[in-house]
């Protein structure tokens, strides 16, 4: 399958969501409810993009690397001088354009900005500032470093800017891929940030690392600690630069690279690519076909397309199918017919039926109640579980800091003779090693305690209350079975679908509900709660460990002691110590206090849905009656008419689910 085939059997779902659409709104009120979620369906399958987010180090070639699959040319900067600043998303439109978002707040504007947006920033007051538009031609002038700032990492922090959206009429993002570069791996900042608003959402991961210095520390740290913590498996390394090696060496280089990188991809050795980025760019810009294949992109956009359109695309697919699958058999199995039945009874039969059920009714509405509360109960406790888990590790962190910042070795050491410059530079030196060690063992910490924790107490509450939601479901299909008329216990396939519909809500939401395998709160699922809470902590400890924010304060705090000595470098190792815990007295409470809300919030969320479906159900019970009486009184007339719209309603929709199940079929 390509591209054009995957959009096709898109376009083809989208159609055949859009009938069963149709027909729920031809019923009525009476089926809005479905008709919303279905609604719902069709909007999430026409906003689903394949988000492909390009990492990597500053100065590896990111930018050319984009360039190169965007179709040649230079869409993004990427002259010798200029390094990404901020978070690029590369998107398609007939017309091209530039739309700037901006930090909030904004944080103090260098004295470089230009006035216009010192201007514009001034009128929000520096909070909530409006995106803006921006020529193309000048997007030079937003997305990438000054060469003239003191430091790459000093202007990340001071650019005003979130990210850039650019609008480009490219065949590739026409076929419903968006291009994310990011800035350099060098600022932890821009790693946090890309780890927390994008690798969660990507489809793939592209890490791009020059063969002239691969697999340096820092870069082995972000594919585990970022990429692979959240969750990735599937990921892309490209080698570039691979022509800047001699041709005697480049085998020896690529051996050592393989080595470094096989295990760390589900792909093996043949997610690993070598490239030449510049030649490829210029090539496809050029139609110079023997350079472009010389280049060694057509091998790495081969697998990257074939991963998106079958593995990925697949699912994007699948999971509104099944969810409009889900829909199509309650209405032809049990609401169209409950509806059927309930017009061939009288009034009277209809109302003594109801009044039968009524205690029940009656009885399911407090059991939702008590039900609802429960499990408002459970994840307060399990809340307060991992609030005093997170005040624990913090605690044991500040008690064995000193230890922490004297095992880091340093390379370079505090002269007398260039007290100041080799300060900074041991000082720099230290903070970095530092904050390399601080997110190892974060990550350890996520995968060896408060991960497993979370994911047993997460577990004892699926099994806790699955079976209470599904037999409340379940006794409101008996209960309008029994209204209606019908001999049966349970409608066609009812237990499976409600069992299904249950244990997918529980395991993080209506996606799993709609692909109905999620036995559980889905390893996504906990592994999403677990890295935000993890990046809360990593933001307090990494904030407060910034060479950008610390470097100078300590320098001064250690210049000002008069001469350097030979106690020079523990002094700033105890400055460092001194600002990191005076971080955390300051922070850690709220920083355990927000990390327990969003963990109790995404639970919450979690089962909302469910408890609305619940409730909705309920309520359906009396106002499908009172539907019946309405046309009724209309006359016979009318309810002949209705009765043919639903024998209408059930051919359709039996031939909307045949459609889909042809679609899901190809998949296999």
């Amino acid at each position: 399958m390509d591209f054009n085939v995957y959009n096709a059997k898109k376009q083809q779902v989208s159609n055949t969501i859009n009938e069963v659409k149709s027909v729920y709104a031809e019923l009525g009120s009476d089926y809005a409810s479905a008709e919303t979620d279905i609604i719902e369906v069709y909007r999430k399958l026409q906003n689903d993009t394949f988000k492909v987010v390009v990492m990597g180090q500053f100065k590896v070639g990111k930018s050319t690397f984009i360039n190169a699959l965007l179709g040649g040319g230079d869409i993004l900067p990427a002259a010798a001088p200029p390094c990404t600043a901020i978070i690029n998303e590369v998107k398609y439109a007939t017309d091209k354009k530039a739309i700037i978002h901006f930090k909030n707040p904004v944080p103090p504007l260098p004295p470089t900005i230009m006035c216009s947006i010192k201007d514009y920033v001034n009128k929000f007051g520096g909070k909530n500032v409006n995106p803006i538009s921006i020529p193309v031609e000048s997007i030079e002038d937003y997305v990438v470093i000054d060469i003239n700032a003191e430091s790459q990492s000093k202007a990340i922090v001071e650019s005003p800017y979130e990210k850039a959206e650019l609008f480009w009429p490219l065949e590739i993002c026409k076929q419903g891929v968006e291009i994310i570069d990011t800035p350099g791996l060098n600022e932890n900042e821009s790693r946090t940030k890309v780890t927390k608003d994008y690798l969660t959402n990507a489809d793939a991961i592209v890490f791009v690392l020059s063969c002239i210095a691969p697999c340096a520390q820092n870069e082995m740290t972000a594919i585990n600690n970022d990429i692979i913590s959240s969750g990735h498996q599937y990921i892309f390394f490209v080698g570039n630069r691979i022509n800047q090696i001699a041709l005697n060496q480049q085998e020896k280089q690529k051996t050592h690279i393989i080595s470094k990188l096989k295990d760390k991809t589900k792909f093996g050795e043949k997610g690993i690519f070598f490239v030449n980025a510049e030649d490829a760019k210029d090539g496809r810009h050029e139609h110079n076909q023997v350079k472009l294949a010389q280049s060694g992109i057509l091998e790495f956009e081969k697998l990257l397309n074939d991963f998106l359109i079958n593995q990925r695309g697949v699912i994007k697919l699948s999971q509104p199918i099944i969810k409009t699958i889900y829909s199509i058999d309650k209405a032809i199995n049990e609401t169209i017919p409950n509806e059927q039945r309930m017009l061939n009874t009288s009034l009277v039969d209809l109302d003594h039926r109801l009044q039968l059920e009524l205690p029940n009714l009656d009885r399911l509405k407090r059991e939702r109640a008590q039900l609802k509360e429960q499990i408002t109960n459970r994840i307060e406790r399990i809340g307060a579980e991992v609030g005093q888990k997170i005040e624990f590790h913090l605690n044991e962190m500040e008690r064995s800091m000193r230890e922490r910042v004297y095992g880091v070795p340093c390379d370079s050491s505090i002269s007398i003779f260039s007290p100041e410059d080799s300060t900074k530079e041991f000082t720099e030196e230290l903070i970095k090693k530092l904050q390399d060690k601080i997110l190892e063992e974060q990550n350890t910490w996520q995968h060896d305690s408060i991960e497993p924790f979370i994911n047993g107490r997460l577990e004892e509450m699926r099994e806790d209350f699955k079976y209470k939601f599904r037999n409340i479901l379940l006794e409101i299909d008996a209960m309008n079975l029994r209204i209606s008329g019908s001999q049966e216990v349970n409608s066609p396939g009812a237990v499976e679908r409600i069992t299904a519909m249950v244990a997918g809500f529980l395991g993080g939401g209506i996606g799993g509900a709609a692909a109905g395998g999620a036995m559980g709160f889905s390893t996504e699922f906990i592994g999403t709660i677990v890295a935000q809470i993890v990046a809360a902590i990593g933001l307090m400890l990494l904030g407060a460990t910034s060479p950008v924010i610390l470097v100078g304060m300590i320098l001064i705090a250690i210049v000002g002691m008069g001469t350097m000595g030979s106690n020079a470098e523990d002094r700033t190792r105890d400055e460092v110590i001194k600002e990191v815990l005076k971080a955390m007295q300051n922070e850690k409470r709220s920083i355990t206090i927000n990390a327990v809300k969003t963990l109790k919030q995404k639970l919450l969320n979690s089962t909302k849905e469910l408890d609305k479906k619940i409730d909705e159900e309920l309520n359906a019970v009396e106002e499908k009656i009172e539907s019946i009486r309405a046309k009724k009184r209309e006359g016979q007339v009318q309810v002949d008419r209705r009765q043919q719209l639903l024998i209408t309603s059930l051919t359709n929709l039996k031939l909307s689910r045949d459609k889909l199940d042809l679609i899901l079929e190809s998949f296999k």
